[in-house]
């Protein structure tokens, strides 16, 4: 906003007719480049509408601010190329400093804050610059790398016949050789865009602090940190809010306000070691409606952004006495206690405000590295937080274009093993295809968990945030830089500053293809229908018989069978399959128990009871009540039977069925009986002498 315009036409008309050399406007349809301030109108935004020439340069300006005294700015003086007439500028651009060469530079250490008279000046003896007469020069006034405005004068050829004239336009006249009097005003905002919550200052070899005008947040810089004057700003800004979480730096762990940009008005400035303290005050309100406690709060840390190569760091734990949150007034806010806690310091204090931090609120910060005025050095306060696979399960199972069993659980928990809320956890399929598979925010249980399909074997998935470490090194691996302690440790962010990195977990699963496996149970024994057999001599009416056993499992089901060799005239005909559920080599109450009987009822789903424990008969056990399975028996007529009998690898009925995962082994032996009433009796390998079977996966690579 402009605070004044200076200038009439008439004014304009009067100094041109001072001397003839004056040279004449510049194209009435350019930008006005005789000097750019906060009171004239080549000043649209930006730093110059709080910055205003002094007398002798300009008439006597209007400024309504608050002086700034503690900046500290520096001069450069530039020739200003005209055309070949010595008339119209050639530059037309608004740019502080010109195309042309330097002529003189003052430094900050040259330049005088006067407090009394709220201005900065310094003389420039022009004699010693070796100025050309009817030549124009630029004087700009920048705060290291940011132009704050330009005065174009020229030194007059007739010397002391030409009077210094402030109303000149378009270039103030003076006399070639004199000393020029360079004043100018620097008002508190300059170089703020939130004037609401800002601080400006500069530090230098000896250090110093800056401070935002609310007092919610500050610098302060050690002593040797910084060679020369640097010129410092920290202001709050809008925390970017995503699906109700603050997003202000790349992270996946959970941030809350207040979001501060830091920054350097000088380019490229580098701290030298990590002496630097930064403070800010947090928003409780924010945090615990998102879901922390109050243990948590205390464990939040500030982080920012490091301008030399965008690594995000927590900052550790110090005081930070310069920062005052504890008298903030928030609009609408209640009165009330709050505990404030920070790793051994611990107060009540009665507050009015959602705004707060544990006092001192502070964290050590190591500096703005390189970029300086541009990306700055953001801060925003975050959970350091680690994550682990929910009970160490990364290995999952499944059929190929189906969800893994079981899904994917990441557990994401801070440094006191608390669930953390609002981390992010990114799921990416890394086989058998790239592919995203999606970002789960945690919920209260500090759980994610996803929807895995599977694909065709091998099947791989990461599971990764954004600055959170591993809990359990074991379970994966940092993609980016190690914590202090090693890879994959979760860091102690207290007592140490610590890069975050990107944690990763890794998670496999095994797909089941179920067209490897074609098993019909329909009393026929196929060509590669069974991968697994063993020979047997059964012991029947009349004599021993050769027999087999065979065995199979598809995605869903396992599937026994036995093909021996009869008389026709054999009446019992009954097969017995009794399984150990658990593998244990022992009989448990619930074991399962299949049975096809070919003379009555055919295929039956049934279990051991408590008394069947105590008893050696082949025949105890009780019905299921509910039938799983199927069994099917073809006799040729004359010399050959086969039967086949199919039970799910996992049923609904756990109390009575086994649950077979893949991998896992069930202890089985059977027991056949065929006959012509005297029927044999044999078992195999013997009574509840269990042959192990392992559950394969379809499909899989060996």
């Amino acid at each position: 906003m402009k605070r004044l315009f200076l200038l009439s036409a008439v004014a304009v008309f009067l100094a041109a007719c001072n001397d003839s050399q004056v040279p004449s406007l510049a194209d009435p349809e350019g930008p006005n480049l005789n000097v750019m301030d906060g009171a004239h109108e080549a000043c649209d935004s930006g730093p110059c509408e709080h910055f205003f020439f002094m007398p002798p340069l300009v008439p006597t300006p209007n400024p309504t601010g608050t002086f700034n005294s503690v900046l500290k700015p520096h001069i450069i003086v530039t020739t200003l190329p005209f055309l070949s007439d010595g008339v119209t500028p050639a530059d037309t651009s608004l740019a502080c400093v010109t195309t042309g060469a330097q002529v003189a530079e003052f430094l900050t250490s040259e330049i005088t804050a006067d407090v009394t008279n709220e201005i900065y000046s310094v003389g420039w003896q022009t004699g010693a610059s070796n100025l050309t007469a009817g030549t124009g020069y630029r004087i700009c006034v920048k705060l290291g790398s940011i132009d704050l405005g330009f005065r174009d004068v020229q030194p007059d050829e007739n010397g002391a016949d030409v009077p210094r004239n402030p109303e000149q336009l378009p270039i103030l006249e003076f006399n070639n050789g004199s000393n020029l009097p360079i004043k100018f005003r620097i008002e508190s905002g300059i170089l703020c865009n939130n004037d609401d919550d800002c601080g400006e200052g500069s530090v230098g070899t000896g250090g110093g602090q800056v401070v935002t005008n609310t007092l919610r947040a500050g610098i302060d810089v050690s002593g040797g940190l910084v060679t020369g004057d640097v010129n410092l700003i920290i202001e709050r800004v809008n925390c970017p809010v995503t699906d109700g979480r603050v997003t202000f730096l790349p992270l996946d762990i959970p941030q809350f306000a207040g979001c501060y940009d830091v920054r350097t008005a000088e380019d490229n400035v580098t701290f030298a070691n990590p002496g630097t303290i930064v403070g800010v005050c947090l928003d409780i309100a924010a945090a615990t409606a998102a879901g922390l406690t109050d243990d948590q709060v205390d464990r939040l840390q500030l982080h920012h952004r490091r301008t030399s190569d965008e690594v995000v760091e927590a900052l550790r734990s110090t005081a930070a006495p310069f920062v005052d949150c504890l008298n903030f007034v928030g609009m609408g806010s209640d009165n009330k206690l709050v505990r404030f806690a920070r790793r051994g310091l611990r107060a009540v204090q009665s507050v009015l405000a959602p705004w707060f931090s544990p006092p001192p609120v502070a964290a050590f910060d190591n500096g703005f590295g390189g970029g300086g005025f541009r990306p700055g050095s953001p801060l925003v306060w975050a959970l350091p937080s680690q994550m682990e696979i929910v009970d160490g399960l990364s290995d999952g199972f499944g059929k190929v274009g189906e969800a893994s069993e079981p899904a994917p659980q990441v557990l994401v928990t801070d440094a006191g093993g608390d669930p953390v809320p609002g981390a992010t956890v990114r799921f990416d399929i890394t086989l058998p295809t790239s592919d995203a598979l999606g970002s789960v925010v945690t919920g209260t249980d500090g759980i994610a968990t996803v929807n895995w399909i599977l694909g065709s074997n091998p099947n791989a998935l990461d599971a990764s945030g954004v600055g959170i470490g591993l809990g359990i090194p074991a379970q994966g691996t940092h993609l980016q830089r190690s914590p202090p302690g090693g890879s994959g440790v979760f860091a102690d962010h207290v007592n140490n500053l610590v890069e975050l990195g990107t944690g990763v977990l890794k998670f496999t699963a095994t797909a089941c293809d179920p067209s490897t496996v074609q098993v019909s149970v329909d009393g026929s024994i196929g060509v590669s229908e069974y991968p697994n057999d063993t020979a047997f001599i059964a012991n029947i009416s009349g004599g021993d018989a050769p027999a087999t056993l065979y065995w199979a499992n598809d995605c869903d089901n396992l599937y026994l069978a036995v093909e021996v060799e009869r008389d026709a005239a054999d009446k019992i005909n009954i097969l017995r399959f009794d399984f150990d559920n658990d593998n244990d080599g022992a009989p448990d109450a619930g074991d399962d128990v299949l049975v096809f009987n070919g003379d009555v009822g055919g295929f039956s789903d049934m279990f051991l009871t408590a008394n069947c424990l105590k008893k050696k008969q082949s025949s105890c056990g009780e019905e299921d009540p509910i039938s799983n399975g199927s069994g099917e028996q073809v006799f040729d007529g004359t010399s050959l039977s086969v039967y086949e009998v199919s039970h799910p690898l996992k049923s609904g009925d756990a109390a009575h069925d086994f649950q077979l995962d893949f991998g896992d082994t069930v202890g089985m032996f059977l027991t056949l009986s065929l006959g012509k009433g005297a029927q044999g009796n044999t078992q195999v390998p013997g009574f509840r002498v269990y042959l192990p079977i392992t559950i394969t996966i379809p499909g899989a690579t060996p």
